[in-house]
Order: structure tokens, then sequence, then C-alpha cells
């Protein structure tokens, strides 16, 4: 029994094989569909289910054809405004047709005209099944205030690079506001200082008597605050405070705000300020250029607040290599590593190592990659064999459940307890020079410039050539569109005029 089960499961690999060399579409979802009745291994089994991922990201990037097609059909049928109205009509339509609520739809609609303008190459990677649409709608997110030129610019490099390094939608984020700030420095700035002005602070009731207190601002300040947060609640627990450390860190945030101490701090040290690191190139310390920085935890940041905060007490800055990202090295004999060493393996790898972790390593275990071993210089406490793993998949390697290769480029394989392997890529990369803008023109001047797209304008007396005849096919093609229109057009008006009424009940429209 067991050798037939063995040779089904044989059987079923080499379809799942075949269908994994299969294009993304009509007949990769039928042979999944049949794969689905087979008996598989839990190796295979995964596999399936990620060729089933990259079908889900196909019918997402499929699904948003006729959605353009219906959003850009509602505006050429109406005198409305083009984005607002437009937007609107298409989301409420397929909110009632898909049965989802209004705001969900307008997401969708405004996200497939986001993608539509200025976002390409994220659409066909998602059409390939390379990418999900949570890595679409991490680019959008990170692009939302960047004029087309500037979104595409970005969309175009950061696919390639989510593709080629396996990124998460976590680290292509990343990487993409990285590449907002380089392409557009000074707009980044101008963004930048709009977002800090709409900061705020909003209380969101939960069930059971808690709640939820959700603070928007300045990311130093916020990044600053979760420090200063993290050694109140450490400082509590060497007080003998054993709550878990959530409680401890929201007790924390409340006698800090509330300052009303509660009984944590026993021996009533005063609590150390932490420290904010900065990640900034020396040419753009030196006002050479306008780089993106890092604020470690948080993620790029303009050259300009880089370099004001650098001189702050409180922050350290780490100068890196802008052409390998490389911060200076410390190297260690003994098993743990100093405060100093640890700040610079935290600022060289953003993240936990392990692959599709995005657990910022300032929140993370400092882990040897290869075993530590005080005779042998692979196993030593120094920056090469260093890295953040967060507490749970640092015990999944302490524990033997996942396998670590540390191959020749630095990079780490991790094998998994079925024995796939996925390799952690850097998320770090040489950024562009800033996109070049050239100047419009006033109006005034520019109504008396030259045509230069068109050397030879036409005459505007000379008429224009005769279209082509149009052969019986067409015609009758034409006829028939006439017709659905005709029988359409009234139907579509008496929705709209109800809607509108409703709207202007209810005062959403004057």
């Amino acid at each position: 029994m067991q050798a037939q089960l063995n040779r089904l499961h044989r059987k079923t690999a080499e379809r799942v094989e075949v269908a994994a060399s299969m294009k993304v579409g009509p007949a990769l979802v039928a042979e999944l569909s049949r794969l689905n009745t087979e008996p598989m291994t839990a190796e295979t089994a995964v596999t399936v289910a990620a060729l089933w991922a990259k079908v889900a990201a196909w019918v997402s990037a499929q699904q948003m054809v006729p959605t353009y097609e219906a959003l850009h059909g509602i505006r050429g049928a109406l005198n409305l405004d083009p984005r607002h109205e437009g937007l609107m009509l298409t989301a409420q339509e397929l909110a009632c047709e898909t049965h989802v609520a209004y705001p969900t739809a307008m997401s969708q609609v405004a996200l497939v005209e986001r993608i539509a303008e200025c976002l390409p190459a994220s659409w066909e990677a998602m059409a390939r099944g390379e990418i999900s649409l949570a890595h679409v709608k991490a680019v959008e997110k990170a692009t939302t205030n960047c004029s087309p030129r500037v979104a595409e610019a970005v969309d175009c490099q950061v696919v390639a690079l989510a593709v080629e390094r396996g990124w998460t939608p976590g680290e292509t984020a990343r990487a993409a506001r990285r590449l907002v700030i380089a392409m557009d420095p000074d707009g980044a700035v101008d963004r930048a200082a709009a977002a800090k002005d709409c900061a705020d602070v909003r209380f969101y009731p939960l069930p059971d008597e808690t709640a939820t207190l959700v603070a928007t601002g300045d990311a130093v300040l916020a990044r600053r605050m979760a420090d200063a947060v993290d050694e109140l609640a450490e400082a509590m627990a060497r007080a003998g405070d054993d709550r878990n450390v959530g409680v401890r860190r929201f007790h924390a945030l409340a006698d800090l705000v509330l300052n009303e101490p509660g009984a944590g701090i026993a021996d009533g040290r005063p609590v150390p300020r932490g420290e904010t690191h900065v990640r900034v190139d020396l040419t753009t310390m030196l006002g050479q250029d306008d780089r993106p920085g890092e604020l470690v935890g948080y993620g790029p940041i303009t050259a300009q607040t880089a370099r004001r905060i650098a001189a702050d007490t409180m922050l350290r800055r780490l100068v890196f290599d802008p052409l390998t990202g490389d911060t200076l090295d410390l190297g260690r004999r003994s098993y743990r590593p100093s405060a100093a060493l640890r700040r610079l393996i935290v600022a060289d790898k953003p993240t936990c190592g392990m692959p599709g972790c995005s657990r910022p390593s300032i929140d993370c275990e400092i882990d040897h990659r290869r075993e530590y071993d005080r005779r042998t210089d692979p196993g030593r406490t120094d920056r090469d064999n260093l890295g953040p793993k967060c507490k749970l998949h640092h015990d999944l390697k302490t524990k033997k459940l996942w396998h670590v290769d540390v191959n020749p480029d630095g990079t780490e394989t991790w094998i998994s307890f079925l024995g796939h392997r996925y390799t952690k890529h850097p998320t770090w990369f040489p950024v562009p020079e800033p996109l070049v803008v050239e100047p419009e023109p006033p109006e005034e001047i520019a109504d008396g410039l030259p045509l230069f797209a068109d050397p030879d304008p036409p005459d505007p007396d000379e008429p224009l050539p005769a279209p082509p005849a149009l052969t019986d096919a067409e015609y009758e093609e034409m006829a028939r569109a006439v017709d659905l229109l005709d029988a359409f057009g009234e139907t579509f008006r008496q929705w709209c005029d109800r809607h509108y009424d409703e709207a202007r009940v209810t005062g959403l429209v004057a």
C-alpha cells in the first residue's frame, strides 16, 4: 500500500514540475484544479499552494482590466468631473455588484486608475504572477503623492528588483520609498513637511474593555518615543514586573504620557533615554548630494532630515559607503557583541534575516550566523558573522528546525523543515541620480514658442484627409453598438438621476 502511495506521490510531483513551467493563465488554473484531487506530499503541496498564489495575482490583474473599462466608459458617457464623480459612480456600481462596502470598492477603483496612469511595470509583473496584489499596493502607497513621471520611474526600477530578489511587500515598499526620495529629493522634502502637518492621535474602541491608540506623525519623534517605551518596559522587568512585554509597554506608555509613574520602577532609578541611529553616506553629510538617509527602525528619510538630526546629541550617525551600503566594521573574540557592534549590525541589516520576515532589526536578537567558536574565524563575534533574528526565527534556527547556510556573497539560504530553500537577498541597492525635471515656461511665453515636437505642423485651413471606407462587417458592428447604446441610455440616465437625488438629499453634492 505504501509503495503504491509513493508511486502516486512521484507521479503528482512530476505533474507539478510541469505545471510550474507553464505560463500563468487558464491552462495553469485547469491543471492546478486537477492536481488538487491528487495525493501529494507536504513538499509538493507547498509548491502547488505557491502556484495558486501566482494564479491569484494573475486573476487580480485580469479583474483590473474590466474595472478600468467601466471607469473609462462611465466617464465618457457622462459630463462629470473627470476624477471624483467618475470614481464615485464606478465604485458604487462595483460595490453593489460584488457585495462589498463602498469604501472598499472606491479603494479598488482608485488603485486601478493609479496603475493605469503610472504603474505599468507593477501590473505586468502581477499579470505574469511574479508579484502579488500586496506588492502592487505597496508600490502605489509609496508613490501616492508623487507625480506620474516619478511614480512610473520608481515603479520600473523597484518591480524589477522585487522580482529579482524575491522581496516581500514590506521590503518592496521600503525600496520604493528610498527610490522616491532619491529620484525626487526636492519633492520629497515638500511631501514630508506636508505629511508631518497632518500628525494626529486617534482612539479606536475595541471589545472587552480595550482600545487601540494610534499616533501618526514625525518618524524621528515616533522612533524615539518607541525606544523610550521599550527602555521603560525593560526597566520594569528588571524591577520584578513579570507581566508580558506587551502589557509592560502599554503601562510604560501610560506612565510617560500621564506622568503617573506606576509601581514598575521599584528601585527609583531614572529611565535611560535611548539613542536613535541615522545612516547617511559621507557625500550627503558634506552636502555634496541629496541621497536619502535611513532612520534605523523606520526606513528612508530625506537628506535634509538626515543632516538636521545627525548633530542631535540623542542621535548617533553611522556613515556608510554609498556604493556597497557597508558600515564601519568592528570585531570581537567574546561571545556577546558590544553595544557599538550591535549598532552596526542593526544599521547594516534593517530587518530579521529570515526570508519574508520584516521585523525591524532594532527589535531583534543578534545571532551568530555560524556557531560561535573562539578558535576559528567563521565562528567569531564580528560583523560578518552576526545578523539580526527575531526571537521566533532565532529559536527555529537554534532548535535546528530550520537550517541556515551562509553563501559566499554573504547572503543566507534558509532550508525549511520540508527541505525547501529560500535565500534572503539584500534590501540595500545603489540609488539612481534624481530625475531631471524641465521647467515649463509661463503660459504667455509658451503660446509664442514654436512647436518643436512637430517641425512641420499642418495648415489649419487644409482639409483633413478622407477616412478609409468601412467594410460591411464594420458597418454591422457599428449598427449593433448604436442599438445597444440606445437601449441602455435611458435606463442609465434614470439610474444617474436617482443616485444624484439621493446624493443631494444627504448633502454629498450641492
